[in-house]
């Protein structure tokens, strides 16, 4: 029973609905002179009142007066899986376009990577522009997939060490459009495209997040392109042209650009 004032009250009804919107507590009250529930309701009048309705939501705890319902655990909905996207036989990474600008701030990803076969060593650590919405070490171990691959510059000798400290050969930068722009001065990027200035090779958070129409949606291989076109150049590699409409395009040709007729290609041909 329910004590209001020193009096018991005659009835307490308890009023539960799963369908309702709110609980509401009825209190039918003695005589008709007992003032509200004002710790309850904050009321400024104090006038007599013969019932006080507290209204709660439904989704908290007490929306249930059967205990076996209340003990039951909450359920939240939750979406379906997206399917991936799977372009040339492979299963893609996420499209996502970064800001134009970020942090301005590079910081280093921990962790190291043996180098494959070659007699010529590098090596290099992956810096990232603090907050861009890319994962450091999934950006490091694509790096390092890419540069280790036998497809890839380990054909003409080349052999890539990842570390994390200052000892260190090439950087390879994931940086914002607007970050890239700095660190590619005096080249031309533009917010567009990637460089290799001096001991750095900077990758352009827009290409690696959203690709070129050129690889028709395969956003995997043309990160491929993008480590070995920009990595090539550190290694003393020029720019190439097409060959030819139809013909395989080299991996130092500037795909970015468009293909001239060539077909899409991330990595060094024979003789590259």
């Amino acid at each position: 029973m329910l004590t209001v004032r020193g009096r018991r009250a005659a009835a307490l009804v308890v009023a539960v609905s799963t369908t309702a919107a709110a609980i509401v507590l009825t209190v039918p009250v003695l005589g008709g002179t007992t003032p509200p529930l004002s710790s309850i309701e904050e009321q400024s009048s104090m006038q007599p009142t013969r019932q006080s309705a507290v209204q709660l939501p439904t989704t908290t705890a007490t929306a249930s007066a059967d205990p076996l319902i209340a003990a039951l655990p909450s359920v939240e909905a939750v979406a379906p899986p997206v399917p991936p996207v799977v372009v040339n036989g492979r299963e893609q990474p996420p499209r996502v376009e970064p800001p134009t600008a970020a942090s301005g701030r590079l910081d280093v990803v921990p962790g190291t990577a043996a180098p494959g076969a070659g007699a010529a060593l590098l090596r290099y650590r992956v810096e990232i522009e603090a907050g861009l919405p890319f994962d450091g070490p999934a950006v490091a171990a694509a790096v390092h997939a890419t540069l280790a691959d036998p497809r890839g510059w380990t054909t003409s000798g080349h052999a890539f060490e990842r570390v994390d400290g200052d000892a260190f050969d090439m950087r390879v930068i994931l940086a914002s459009p607007a970050l890239t722009d700095q660190l590619c001065a005096p080249l031309l990027t533009r917010g567009e495209v990637s460089c290799r200035n001096g001991d750095a090779v900077v990758l352009n958070a827009l290409r690696w997040g959203v690709g070129i129409e050129g690889y028709a949606g395969d956003l995997a291989s043309y990160r491929e392109y993008l480590v070995n076109h920009e990595v090539g150049h550190r290694i003393g590699r020029g720019h190439v042209s097409c060959p030819g409409a139809g013909e395989v395009a080299p991996v130092m040709m500037q795909q970015t650009y468009g293909l001239d007729g060539c077909r899409a290609n991330p990595w060094p041909l024979a003789g590259e």
